[in-house]
């Protein structure tokens, strides 16, 4: 078998080093939006839709919308996600520290038109609710009033509270639709679907009884800070752990290279004496130690194998040298080919 040159395989070696990370895939589509009757429309896979990485590359989606981007860390922001006609829903999106995760990225766009009408739609929604609760208090001063159940000066007091509250009400409209033009319906759940669908059609009374079938809220805080706090007793316990673990396993890796030091030594010494079985015994008790050390089998093998014609002995010790080379090195790797060359051999010998 042909030997790789050295520096094809430092080459090889050293390539990784500037191609690691990890591919993270997605997809570009349009948002889902709320329909009649509170049926969700779907959005459409977007193609031709730019995403770049801050920092790094770019691609382009394909034909259904997908794509694969090369993060270079667990950890990763976007520069940019743009297509001719449309407008990220959320602005978001290019401060997000993302995560490198085996779940798609859905990445949204829209075109302004669409964002315009949506926003112009749920603003005049909860306008009509805003302007329909304040008439009620409206008519409720009114009537407070004509029973006498209230001074003029309350009255007065009470009606330009209201006044006063139509003007707030309008930054809190604006920014609320806001929100409900940039929701992507497809993302969210049946439960917060319908919530959306009762808060936009002014339906309160049915938005506050679905929130209550949820269970009482300050009973799940209670809940939560005692996860809280049994959580956070555990992260404690499982760092002194992790940090017990690493200190013995840094002294159990002190003992191996020690013992196989030693094993090594012992092969060394009888290596000059005969027979040679007693420097075989050290050599294969080292490549014992640690059956996935491809260095340690190979020298297994080929004493065995040169010195005492035991091949299939010497095929055994090759055999796991190669797939532990194959494992941690790549088929690639120099370890790959010695094993290859060394099992060939071995063969040609027998």
């Amino acid at each position: 078998m042909k030997i790789l040159p050295r520096t094809l395989i430092l080459a090889l070696l050293l390539l990784p080093l500037h191609i690691m990370g990890q591919t993270q895939t997605g997809y570009v589509k349009t948002k889902g939006r709320l329909g009649t009757g509170g049926k969700v429309i779907a959005g459409k896979r977007l193609s031709g839709a730019s995403v770049v990485l801050k920092g790094g590359n770019a691609v382009v989606s394909s034909a259904n919308g997908t794509f694969s981007l090369r993060v270079p860390s667990k950890q990763f922001y976007l520069q940019n996600v743009k297509k001719n006609g449309y407008v990220l829903t959320d602005p978001e999106v290019l401060k997000k520290l993302y995560a490198y995760s085996a779940n798609p990225l859905v990445l949204v766009l829209e075109t302004p038109t669409v964002q315009s009408d949506d926003k112009l739609a749920a603003e005049r929604k909860l306008r009509r609710t805003v302007q329909r609760q304040l008439q009620k208090r409206e008519d409720e001063i009114e009537a407070l009033k004509e029973q006498n159940r209230i001074t003029q000066e309350e009255y007065r007091a009470a009606m330009q509270k209201i006044n006063d509250e139509y003007a707030q009400q309008e930054g809190l409209i604006e920014e609320m639709a806001e929100r409900f033009s940039n929701i992507d319906y497809d993302q969210i759940d049946d439960f917060n679907r319908q919530f959306n669908e009762f808060l936009l059609n002014g339906e309160l009374t049915r938005a506050d009884s679905l929130l209550n079938s949820r269970g009482d809220i300050q009973t799940d805080i209670r809940e939560y800070e005692k996860l809280k706090t049994v959580n956070a007793k555990e992260r404690e316990e499982l760092s002194r752990r992790q940090e017990n673990l690493d200190k013995s396993t840094d002294y159990e890796t002190f003992k191996l290279n020690d013992i196989a030091q030693r094993c090594y030594s012992k092969f060394e010494l009888f290596k000059l004496q005969q027979p040679k079985d007693s420097a075989a015994y050290y050599i294969e008790l080292r490549a014992n130690l640690d059956t996935t050390n491809v260095e340690w089998q190979l020298n297994a093998g080929r004493f065995v194998d040169e010195y005492l014609a035991d091949y299939d002995k010497a095929l055994s010790y090759y055999q796991k040298a190669l797939g532990s080379a194959l494992l941690q090195y790549g088929e690639n790797s120099e370890g790959v080919a010695t094993s290859y060359n060394n099992i060939g051999s071995a063969y040609d010998s027998q």
